[in-house]
């Protein structure tokens, strides 16, 4: 029999519309398709209008109107107040509108001034004691509430007054109960055959009785948010100690405080922050008396501001305010980052 071979034709077929596309070759097709024609992008109004509507402009329509309320009470009091600070306004000049430009003489007026600096080292006294000593209180209750929910209970509710109340309130209150003759505190210290210190006389027992009751009004948020921290632990690190043969400070010193670390620096940075904002309760119970010895920065802005009516050189105490809030932030910050990656 004679074999017969397959014949190839110089010329390939033509392959129709129904014939099988040999595998690979309907991709390099499509590639080079892609690579020839790149696809056409709208241009103008057409491509403005894809981008800016539908669903892309919604959620920007949504937050416009906070956005603007934003800018309007944050944005420009503090642009108006930097502006302030860099010019003569006092109450002489402050309707005529001539507020003659004088750069940083503000701020070098403020350098040496006094009263600036003893209200500065006012200001740090009062928040390294309030914040130092109201951690220090929180986070022992919530170290002897975390294991008891029965006494968490009873006590949750009393804690909550000093956040619920108002800091005028607050003033109020604590001013009836802290008078020398007839105030409640200082009979009942009498009773006990106690000192009965001036609270709110001399010197230095009304920075003391401020802190007090800042420490008071602000112990609640501390140890709720530690008390937080400290039911999220887990347990696993802590059976094993104890297996291991670890004692309570043993674990408290080397599971608990590094495992709480986070926790502990964020409450401190916004507490820190919340007690430098620190004015209505000093205002209504002292007033910064005696003298100025309760004056914190808020009560010597407020006094230059709105009492001297310089208002340059309150606008150059706010921005100091200010500088000196981001300092101890960024540095509270730094320290926690530090402490994270050891």
């Amino acid at each position: 029999m004679q074999r017969l071979g397959k014949r190839t034709s110089p010329h390939p077929a033509k392959r129709g519309n129904d014939d099988p596309v040999p595998e690979g070759e309907g991709i390099a097709a499509l590639v080079k398709v892609r690579e020839v024609s790149p696809p056409v992008l709208p241009t103008g109004r057409l491509a403005l209008g894809r981008v800016w509507s539908g669903e892309r402009l919604f959620p920007y329509l949504m937050v416009a109107p906070a956005t603007a309320i934003l800018l309007l009470f944050t944005l420009y009091p503090t642009l108006f107040n930097l502006n302030a600070s860099l010019r003569d306004i006092s109450v002489y000049n402050f309707t005529s509108g001539a507020h003659r430009f004088i750069g940083l003489r503000n701020y070098e007026v403020l350098w040496r001034s006094a009263e600036f600096w003893a209200a500065t080292g006012a200001t740090m006294l009062y928040v390294v004691a309030s914040v130092t000593i109201g951690f220090l209180v929180a986070f022992g209750l919530a170290l002897v509430l975390q294991h008891t929910p029965g006494l968490r209970t009873l006590v949750s509710p009393f804690l909550l007054v000093p956040l619920m109340a108002t800091p005028a309130v607050v003033a109020l209150a604590w001013n009836q109960m802290l008078v020398s003759e007839l105030g409640v505190v200082n009979y009942l210290l009498a009773q006990f055959g106690l000192p009965t210190p001036p609270w709110l006389g001399a010197t230095p027992w009304p920075l003391v009785t401020v802190v007090l009751i800042d420490v008071w009004q602000h112990i609640p948020f501390m140890f709720f948010v530690l008390l937080a921290g400290l039911t999220v632990l887990p347990d696993e690190p802590f059976e094993a100690a104890a297996i291991d043969g670890a004692g309570a400070w043993d674990a408290f010193r080397y599971l608990t405080l590094p495992l709480l670390q986070p926790v502990i620096m964020v409450t401190l940075i916004f507490r820190t922050m919340n007690a430098f904002t620190s004015f209505d309760v000093i205002y209504v119970l002292t007033g910064g008396a005696p003298g100025t010895g309760t004056e914190i920065l808020n009560l010597f802005l407020y006094r230059k501001a709105f009492k001297a009516f310089e208002i340059g050189q309150a606008g150059a105490v706010a921005v100091a305010m200010v500088i000196l809030t981001a300092l101890i932030g960024v540095a509270l910050i730094r320290l926690m980052q530090r402490e994270e990656t050891v």
